[in-house]
């Protein structure tokens, strides 16, 4: 793929991400994931089928990979239908039902999806211990269903049934506990019983407080329900503390993010200049340079490795497309940032040698583009390779602040060579 397809599916991915996040602080549930994709340890094998059923099953499973619900449906229709000619098990019309109403969930009919749902439910409690985990699988999807037809009053007993279930198989503090217990406390809250819902939200905190400091999202959903949960009593005091510990949660995970997103822009970058597709590059790098400066706009540090990079490959382009005043202009966010981390009292040994490395780099990039454009003053290229000569063996000999005033040095030979040649155009 080519990077200009790149660019638009890393927004994509970016907006896909929001999107989900927003989700989990509105305190609903994403259905698909919640139906489709239990935890490893809870997933079981399907019963052993006859081939006309399993036909339609592999069918359905194919429909799901490639999220087409509505052929996900059909496919489950179908399959029940070959299931009765068969005259199956109740292990596996309980298996086949509890997935038509799955099917049947993410499309809408809750209605039906209940009915079915209830099917299975009652085939299971036939063939399994009342603590089984599948029928905590069905129970979750049932207290789903009601959710999304606005029947909370008639949803809390499925997902709390279904949590106890849980808690017997995987112990109090397993994610999934804080999970089901968060999704109980949105349930009893939007039911109106607030004492049940703090109750349930306090366990969910009980659960996820190991993770707090890895701005895990479930966390901040715990606590914006908290919050939420206040709010309902009148309680502004209260309700402001928790939004505030959910608010610092999300700014872990929304700085991360950004993290990421200039990592990879900047990699992007640095692969398609590379190549010479100079104009795909200055894209990644200026996705790049605005998840580096909303950062900053909310008042997160930037890494200072993926800035200085930016700012380098940025003046290396321009300079490159002839926009020498650019150019320049990103060289002199170069010599700031060196400043700036050459004047702070903590000295971190591996940074600034990457970055003067880096620095190297692409200065000799630059400087030697500038060489080839004056190829008609030969001592003005001279001079240009004599400074960055200096630069070199500071940096060699580890004499950072020298080589940031060589570097300034050598940014305003650039200017007067550059500029002089832009003045012959």
């Amino acid at each position: 793929m080519r990077a200009r397809w790149l660019i638009p599916v890393v927004f994509l991915a970016a907006g896909l991400f929001i999107g989900y996040f927003i989700g989990n602080l509105s305190g609903k549930q994403n259905t698909v994931r919640v139906v489709y994709k239990p935890l490893a340890e809870m997933i079981f094998n399907a019963p052993k089928m006859p081939g006309p059923v399993k036909e339609w099953e592999d069918k359905a499973s194919q429909a799901l990979s490639g999220g087409d619900a509505g052929a996900i449906l059909q496919y489950r229709l179908k399959e029940l239908e070959a299931a009765k000619k068969t005259r199956a098990s109740g292990e596996l019309l309980s298996y086949i039902y509890q997935r038509l109403g799955e099917a049947q969930l993410v499309t809408g009919k809750y209605d039906e999806a209940e009915t079915n749902l209830s099917r299975a439910l009652s085939m299971a409690e036939n063939n399994y211990s009342n603590d089984d985990p599948r029928l905590a699988d069905i129970l979750v999807t049932m207290g789903e269903v009601n959710r999304r037809a606005d029947r909370m009053s008639k949803a809390a007993p499925f997902i709390e049934r279904a949590m106890n279930i849980r808690l017997k198989q995987l112990g109090g503090s397993h994610p999934e506990i804080g999970r089901l217990a968060n999704l109980l406390a949105n349930t009893y809250k939007e039911s109106g019983q607030p004492e049940k819902a703090e109750e349930c939200y306090r366990m969910a905190m009980e659960v996820e407080k190991n993770r707090l400091e890895a701005g895990v999202p479930d966390v901040s959903k715990v606590l914006n329900g908290m919050g939420e949960l206040h709010t309902d009593r009148g309680d502004s005091a209260g309700a402001e503390k928790f939004f505030m510990m959910a608010l610092d949660e999300d700014r872990k995970d929304f700085h991360r993010v950004l993290m990421n997103i200039t990592r990879d822009a900047n990699d992007v970058g640095i692969s398609v200049v590379a190549q010479g597709r100079v104009d795909e590059a200055e894209q990644a790098l200026q996705f790049s340079m605005a998840a580096l400066e909303a950062m900053e706009k909310t008042g997160m540090k930037p890494d200072i490795v993926y800035n200085f990079e930016v700012h380098l490959y940025l003046a290396n382009i321009y300079i490159l497309k002839d926009d020498y005043k650019k150019g320049l202009a990103e060289l002199e966010e170069v010599r700031k940032l060196l400043g700036e981390k050459i004047g702070s009292k903590v000295r971190e040994p591996f940074t600034e040698n990457v970055i003067f490395g880096m620095m190297m780099k692409l200065v000799t990039e630059v400087t030697n583009t500038a060489i080839k454009k004056a190829a008609d003053d030969p001592s003005s290229g001279k001079s240009l390779e004599v400074t960055l000569s200096r630069i070199r063996e500071n940096v060699e000999k580890k004499n950072f602040e020298e080589a940031d005033l060589q570097l300034k040095t050598l940014i305003g030979k650039l200017r007067k060579v550059l500029e002089s040649e832009a003045g012959k155009g």
